[in-house]
């Protein structure tokens, strides 16, 4: 994401690297092919990268509203101001949908193993924030720094015997550039320092597998001395 490496924290591919990244977010996608990716050390196999919007000149409001089957809502809105020597932009977006229903209107929820108490609620809900500063002392040369705080919670997975009570996203960049245009060439400096961090976990507390355990539990205090 903007030359940030963003990792999955999930063994079973539960939260792809993309996943930590909201759609109003993206202004576009760079996709490197071949054996690996000059630029980006490591990067075996070519590379994915989501770039994310620039604020423009002047002020500008961005508010967007989409729904979906099954009670998908995803309000977001981005917020930006450019000037000459300084730019600003933040943006928050939601977006959450209910349980999927088949072809005899029962809920995913109903027909895999979860508790009747669970069974309404909703499949998933993600809340992103994000703030980016831009500082350009001269025509050639910025600073920048960027921040981004995803939560999701509760995300069903049907097909598996866990569901995700969280799945918390944080990635920090700053960036300098400088480019001074030569008689025939131009010298580029660019430098990066970024931390990303994903909090993700998976149990069974939304599946009839924990009612057993519970009882297990009760039973094995009333026993105790």
């Amino acid at each position: 994401v903007d030359g940030d490496r963003v990792n999955g924290a999930c063994p079973n591919h539960m939260d792809p690297p993309p996943f930590h990244v909201d759609f109003a977010e993206v202004e576009r996608v760079r996709v490197g092919k071949g054996p690996f990716d000059v630029e980006t050390q490591g990067s075996l196999g070519g590379i994915v990268d989501l770039i994310t919007r620039d604020p423009p000149s002047g002020w500008h409001v961005s508010p967007a509203l989409s729904f979906g089957s099954f009670g998908y809502v995803n309000p977001s809105a981005t917020v930006s101001w450019g000037g000459e020597k300084a730019s600003a932009l933040a943006g928050f977006s939601w977006r959450g949908a209910d349980a999927d229903r088949d072809g005899e209107g029962l809920r995913f929820t109903e027909r895999a193993n979860y508790r009747p108490d669970v069974q309404g609620d909703r499949a998933f809900s993600v809340g992103t924030g994000w703030a980016r500063l831009r500082y350009t002392p001269s025509f050639d040369t910025s600073l920048e720094v960027a921040y981004t705080r995803q939560e999701a919670k509760n995300v069903f997975y049907p097909y598996l015997m866990m569901d995700a009570p969280w799945d918390d996203t944080d990635r920090l960049s700053v960036s300098f550039e400088s480019r001074r245009p030569r008689k025939r060439t131009i010298t580029l400096i660019t430098a990066q320092a970024y931390v990303t961090r994903v909090d993700h976990w998976m149990d069974d507390a939304a599946r009839v597998s924990s009612i057993d355990r519970e009882d297990r539990f009760l039973v094995s205090l009333e026993l105790a001395p």
